[in-house]
């Protein structure tokens, strides 16, 4: 797949700093992914997951605070724009805390000449500059990689350049226009690295990679060295075309131009002076990371999260890897006596299966063969004699192991088949099938089923199907299914379904099922794990996810960003928009308790949730009894009002506009029954002193007694129908909220 990768950046000039500002520097993110440009524009594939990864970059390197950073994914124009006033209502509401303030806005998606495209809708480039010169903020900086926006630079005479982030040390002034291609240039995604060319090669500079310095910071001419020439090399002989990266920049003062500070993550891996070649660096999903091509003689350090990393080295034709376990706080140190050599292995296009096998040799053909065992093999046909590994075949019957080159046709096998080769057609044993190759068609063992490079068809088996490559089509297994790239397909399993790469497909299991990013379905009755769901997650026991765009429905749901709904028991995140649940955690959402009285009597109160929608939790008691009769208990004297609701929440200056909806059981020992309260209301809330607030508001009730045992609860009107009474009456309350 390709697409068309542009973009661009401004720096207005500093506004008026406050008079006794109590905070040097402070840098807000507002970072956009739309994977969908209109019907008339092909479908991205990573301009999502180019967006998270940019803000996580930000995040851990570029001192966006995790409340300072807006992450919004395959959103339409008017939540866009939405986000953009947000913005600026949290820049005017920091103005007089802050000496300077510094915005970056990203967007990564479809546009044209004329502005953005999400969605089927347009924002021009005039509208979004207008929008970004509204902006209470002294440095303003706007990363564009969508397609066309090259055009912005033309007119200036722009010359080849990355884009770049300020330092607040810096006391530059002025504007850039930056674009990672031409404006009549053609840019493409990459399934190798899961991402556009520009991004990837950009992040991996932001990360450590262009430092040869060894100053701890990447500045923008580090990045200019590093991604301009990452990004042509990897381009010129691609069906695209190469992209060249340019800029038009006019800045004055003095102060240097910084994109990260690889000194602020809590990890960080430096590579020795002695490592020399392409290096790769795939953390514990297998997500490339890191790319860079390192000479001998310049130690690289490289700022990462904590956590497990793989580390390959290209040089020549040798191939070297080696595990390493980054902890806070600690540099780790790679050197050339820390890597082993591990075979080459033949290389295939990350597309779909070539029409005809793809085989690193020619092979002989045998069209026919029949084994007792695989030194005892007998060919007929054209070629004839005895069969080897350079062999092709249509048919082949193994009355115990089978073992040749590649298959085109029909192969079965008591025990089991070795193919050395690709394989298209069938294979069929009571035991196992083991494909060096690539595969594309039917496979049946008992006991597994083992593809070496990519699979495209159906496999089924009683123990483990195992694809190390990319995966499209049926996995069917008993015990496990695992595929080691992007899956276009269907797993299902007994025990668990693994995937390294994205899923954009079905994972059933019984047990546990795992992708690195999902744009489809997980269902399993334990749990689904994922590093991103743009799609489903559904299980009894547990989903855990980094950044959520879709759904999470199970008992209990973890997430990191979660901009989609999660639905459960239990819900946790660092930051929600959507969490609907009994007991909701969100580290930056709602939580709080308090004491409210209304026209039924006293209640307690407490609200779990994320920054717009909540769970309520509420108990109290009214002097209501069962038939009007007032009754003397010990330890409570009245009808116990129990029960939960759901809330919106929207912040109006100060103020807070809540909408509320409750559904409370009445609880009496002499009334068991049908009777609920049901409550719409709208809550005001007044900040009083630090988080302690006033709370009020009118409410509309209804009470439902299906049982006719509390005739005397309530207000206002009463319907009667069937021998059950409904009641309904406007109220009001208030209370106190801490």
């Amino acid at each position: 797949m390709r697409r068309c990768i542009a973009a661009f950046a401004w720096v207005l000039l500093p506004g008026l700093a406050a008079a006794q500002p109590s905070i040097e520097a402070r840098r807000f993110a507002l970072v956009v992914g739309v994977n969908d440009g209109g019907t008339s524009r092909v479908r991205l594939r990573y301009a999502a997951s180019d967006a998270k990864e940019f803000a996580r970059v930000l995040e851990q390197l570029g001192g966006v605070a995790d409340d300072d950073m807006t992450l919004v994914l395959d959103a339409d124009r008017a939540r866009i724009l939405s986000r953009l006033e947000q913005l600026g209502r949290r820049l005017a509401e920091a103005r007089a805390a802050v000496r300077r303030l510094e915005v970056v806005f990203y967007y990564s998606g479809h546009s044209d000449e004329e502005g953005l495209l999400v969605r089927g809708e347009r924002i021009s480039y005039a509208e979004l500059r207008s929008r970004f010169d509204a902006l209470a903020a002294d440095l303003q900086v706007a990363i564009f990689d969508s397609c066309a926006s090259g055009a912005m630079t033309r007119p200036k005479g722009g010359t080849t350049r990355p884009p770049f982030l300020l330092d607040s040390s810096s006391s530059l002034k002025g504007h850039a226009f930056l674009t990672s291609s031409a404006a009549d240039e053609v840019a493409q995604e990459s399934d190798r690295i899961g991402g556009s060319f520009f991004t990837h090669y950009l992040l991996s500079a932001m990360r450590g990679a262009a430092d040869s310095s060894r100053s701890g910071r990447v500045t923008l001419n580090d990045a200019y060295a590093f991604t301009f020439q990452e990004t042509l090399a990897r381009t010129q002989h691609t069906t695209g075309g190469a992209q060249h990266p340019s800029y038009d920049i006019q800045l004055q003062g003095a102060g240097d131009l910084v994109l990260t500070d690889l000194r602020s993550t809590s990890a960080g891996l430096v590579i020795s002076k002695d490592v020399v070649g392409r290096i790769y660096v795939r953390d514990e999903d297998d997500h490339l990371v890191v790319e860079l091509h390192k000479a001998r003689g310049n130690e690289i350090e490289l700022g990462l999260a904590r956590g497990p990393y793989r580390i390959i080295v290209e040089e020549g034709h040798s191939v070297s890897e080696t595990q390493v376990a980054l902890e806070d706080g600690r540099r780790a140190f790679l050197d050339p006596a820390a890597l082993h050599q591990v075979p080459h292995e033949f290389a295939m296009a990350r597309g779909d299966l070539p029409d005809e096998p793809s085989v690193p040799r020619v092979f002989r053909s045998v069209p026919a063969v029949f084994s007792i065992v695989p030194s005892a093999a007998v060919g007929v046909g054209s070629g004839g004699g005895w069969v080897s590994d350079d062999t092709t075949n249509g048919f082949a019957l193994n009355l115990t192991v089978g073992r040749g080159g590649a298959l085109n046709g029909l192969e079965l096998s008591v025990l089991g088949t070795v193919r050395r080769g690709d394989v298209r057609g069938a294979q069929l044993a009571l035991g196992g099938n083991y494909t060096e190759g690539a595969q594309r068609g039917f496979a049946l063992g008992s006991v597994f089923n083992l593809v070496g490079r990519d699979f495209k068809g159906f496999q089924l088996t009683g123990a483990a199907n195992w694809v190390t490559g990319k995966m499209a089509g049926v996995q069917s297994a008993v015990g496990l299914n695992y595929a080691g790239g992007p899956a276009g397909g269907v797993q299902v399993a007994t025990g668990a379904n693994l995937l390294a790469g994205t899923l954009h497909g079905v994972q059933i299991a019984v047990g546990y099922n795992s992708a690195s990013d999902t744009g489809g379905v997980q269902i399993a009755a334990a749990a689904n794990r994922a590093r991103t769901v743009e799609g489903v997650q559904v299980s009894i026991a547990a989903n855990v996810a980094e950044d959520v765009s879709g759904v999470q429905l199970s008992l209990v749901n973890v997430g990191r960003r979660v901009s989609g709904l999660q639905l459960g028991l239990v819900n946790v995140a660092d930051s929600s928009s959507a969490s609907v649940g009994l007991l909701n955690f969100i580290s930056d959402g709602i939580l709080d308790a308090g004491g409210e009285f209304s026209e039924v009597g006293a209640s307690a109160v407490a609200r779990l949730g994320g920054r717009r929608v909540y769970t309520i939790l509420s108990l109290g008691s009214s002097n209501e009894h069962a038939s009007g009769v007032p009754v003397l208990k010990v330890g409570f004297s009245g009808t116990l009002l129990a029960g939960l609701g759901l809330g919106l929440h929207a912040q109006v200056g100060s103020w807070s506009v809540d909408t509320e909806v409750l559904a409370r059981r009445l609880y009496n020992t002499d009334a068991e029954g049908r009777h609920v309260l049901a409550t719409a209301r709208v809550a005001l809330g007044v900040p009083l002193a630090g988080n302690l607030r006033l709370v009020f508001g009118p409410s509309f009730n209804a009470f439902f007694d299906l049982d006719n045992k509390f005739p005397h609860f309530g207000y206002g009107w009463t319907i009667s129908t069937h021998g059950y009474h409904i009641k309904l009456w406007p109220g009001a309350f208030a209370g106190i909220r801490f």
